[in-house]
């Protein structure tokens, strides 16, 4: 796959359990690793795949553990 990526950037804290959100709408369109400012927004109907990558730079030994990965739809009334 070398084509467009939607990606949104979150933080951890080492030794902490978090729950994160990231609405559709945040995502950025990107390619290899440049911001495409032009570029259709997410259409999450399109989805076909889901990735994590370590991008700030860092070097050697990582962990992460995630404990559910789920799609949520935000209810319009809330």
């Amino acid at each position: 796959m070398d084509g467009v990526a939607y990606r949104k950037h979150f933080q951890t804290e080492p030794g902490k359990w978090m729950k994160l959100f990231s609405p559709f709408h945040l995502f950025e369109a990107s390619y290899r690793g440049r911001i495409l400012k032009n570029h259709p927004k997410l259409n999450s109907n399109l989805i076909t795949q889901l990735g994590l990558m370590i991008s700030d730079g860092q070097s050697g030994y990582f962990r992460i553990e995630i404990g559910r990965i789920a799609l949520y739809i935000k209810d319009s009334e809330t």
